[in-house]
C-alpha cells in the first residue's frame, strides 16, 4: 500500500474527517488530478470497507462513518468543477429504487460534472413517481442508474419502461449487473456502460443525430489493458468499459457480483458499494 494511501485508511479508521480532507488537499497540491485521487485512495478504501463489513469486523455505524467521509471527499473533490455551459447536454443520476450506496452514482455524477454535463443527482433510493415526474419535467439527454445489489433491481422494469415511453434513454451500471449487458438490457435498460467514459459516450448524441437520438451500440472493448481509461478526459476505470445498447448481440448472463460497482472512478462497481 503507498504510504498516502495508508495515511488516508487510518485517517477513515479513526473517523478523523479532518485527516482525510488535509490528505487529500496535499495530493492535490503535489498536482494529483481529481479522478487519481478518487481512483487511488477513496475507491481502494471503499472496497475495503465493504469487505470488512460483509467479514462482520466492522458494524454498520463503523460503515457509514468511513463511507460518509468518502462522499465528503468526493462532493468536496466536485466543487471545484467549473459551473457548465447551459448549453450542454443535462443529465440525471440517481440509484434505483431500494439502493442505498449511494457513492458510486456520486462518483458518476461528479465525474460527468467534470467532463462538463449538466447534472441532476438524485441519490440512493429515489421515490419513482418523484423521480420520474422530475425526468418527464426537465428532459435530460438521458437517465443513469446505479445498482450494486442484485436485490435492488427487482421491480425496476416499470420506471425504466415508462422512462423511455417519454423518450428518454435510460443507461444503467453498478455491481449488480455483474458486468454482464444482458442483465441490463433484460430489464428494459437502453444502454449499459461499465465506466465513466462510457457513461459519457451514452450521454452524447450521436453523429449527425439529435441530442435524444440512441446511444451507440458498441461492445466493452477487448485489447485495453485493465484499469485503463477508454476515452481522453474520462479517467476513473470501472462502469465496465463500454456502452452496449439494446441493438447488441446477446452474451450468457454471469452470476452477480458483491455489492459493489467498479473499483475505480473509471467504473461503477468494484466495492460495496459500488457504480
Amino acid at each position: 500500500m503507498h504510504p498516502l494511501q495508508a495515511e488516508y485508511w487510518a485517517a477513515l479508521e479513526s473517523a478523523d474527517r479532518v485527516a482525510a480532507l488535509e490528505l487529500v488537499k496535499r495530493a492535490r497540491v503535489e498536482g494529483t488530478s481529481h479522478p487519481e485521487i478518487i481512483d487511488r485512495l477513496v475507491v481502494p478504501a471503499q472496497a475495503r470497507i465493504g469487505e470488512l463489513w460483509l467479514s462482520g469486523e466492522w458494524d454498520v455505524e463503523r460503515e457509514h462513518e468511513a463511507t460518509t467521509i468518502n462522499e465528503g471527499i468526493v462532493h468536496w473533490l466536485g466543487s471545484f468543477a467549473p459551473p457548465p455551459d447551459p448549453g450542454r447536454p443535462l443529465v440525471v443520476v440517481a440509484c434505483v429504487e431500494t439502493e442505498r450506496h449511494s457513492l458510486p452514482a456520486l462518483v458518476i455524477a461528479e465525474g460527468l460534472a467534470g467532463e462538463g454535463y449538466r447534472v441532476d443527482y438524485l441519490g440512493g433510493d429515489p421515490d419513482p413517481t418523484h423521480l420520474v415526474r422530475a425526468v418527464v419535467t426537465t428532459r435530460p439527454r438521458a437517465v443513469l442508474f446505479s445498482a450494486s445489489l442484485t436485490s435492488s433491481l427487482a421491480g425496476q422494469k416499470r420506471v425504466f419502461a415508462e422512462l423511455r415511453a417519454f423518450g428518454i434513454p435510460v443507461v444503467v451500471g453498478g455491481s449488480a449487473f455483474g458486468g454482464d449487458p444482458d442483465r441490463a438490457l433484460a430489464l428494459g435498460a437502453t444502454a449499459y456502460a461499465a465506466d465513466l467514459a462510457s457513461a459519457c459516450g451514452c450521454s452524447r448524441p450521436c453523429r449527425g443525430g439529435s441530442s435524444r437520438s440512441r446511444c451507440p451500440s458498441r461492445r466493452p472493448p477487448t485489447s485495453r489493458a485493465p484499469g485503463s481509461s477508454s476515452s481522453a478526459g474520462c479517467s476513473p476505470r470501472a462502469w465496465s468499459r463500454g456502452c452496449v445498447t439494446a441493438g447488441a448481440a446477446r452474451r450468457a448472463s454471469r452470476p452477480g457480483g458483491p455489492t459493489s460497482w467498479g473499483t475505480s472512478t473509471t467504473s461503477w462497481g468494484a466495492w460495496p458499494p459500488r457504480w
